[in-house]
């Protein structure tokens, strides 16, 4: 009996409110004891009925198909680990704003920004945050650097610390 060799839940399930209506038991009766919707179990019923006992399994669906195929998230790859100044870019770091306006215009495609930065991630980069001021800063090792801090690096000193850039993913 193909019941009692079924190992998953939800076809299992699905095989015995076959044996109940089998048994003569209603719709109503079953979808009472299952506790399950009427509707939900008509379809499980009248999809088994039509096309065989092996129909209590999920068939596995295909989604949409992504922005981007493989050969152009590896082309994208190569691109994030050089700087955008090489891509004729005028700025030092990559932000999510920028990787949105290259990949539209390289690839003429948008994306949200959340989903742009999960991209990144799978992609093995990480955008980080430049804090203003660490919550355990060490204020007379700040000040004795300040004072040692040279003019000619200052224009770094500069920078608007409050945008994200993008850096290599650390392994933990």
């Amino acid at each position: 009996m193909q019941y009692l060799q079924e190992n998953k839940a939800k076809a299992k399930l699905r095989l015995q409110a076959c044996l109940l209506r089998k048994k003569g038991k209603t719709l109503q009766e079953i979808a009472q004891t299952l506790e399950h919707p009427l509707t939900t179990v008509g379809d499980w019923l009248r999809r088994i009925h039509e096309h065989g006992l092996h129909r209590a399994h999920s068939i596995k669906q295909n989604g949409r198909p992504a922005y981007l195929n493989r050969t152009q998230i590896e082309e994208l790859k190569e691109f994030l680990s050089q700087s955008p100044e090489q891509h004729d870019l005028p700025y030092k770091v990559w932000t999510t704003q920028l990787l949105a306006y290259f990949i539209e215009q390289r690839y003429h495609v948008q994306f949200k920004l959340r989903r742009l930065e999960q991209l990144v991630h799978e992609m093995g980069f990480n955008f980080l945050k430049a804090r203003p001021e660490h919550k355990k800063v060490n204020k007379k090792l700040q000040e004795a650097f300040k004072k040692k801090f040279t003019k000619s690096s200052s224009h770094t000193w500069k920078l608007d610390g409050r945008s994200y850039f993008l850096t290599r993913a650390s392994s933990k």
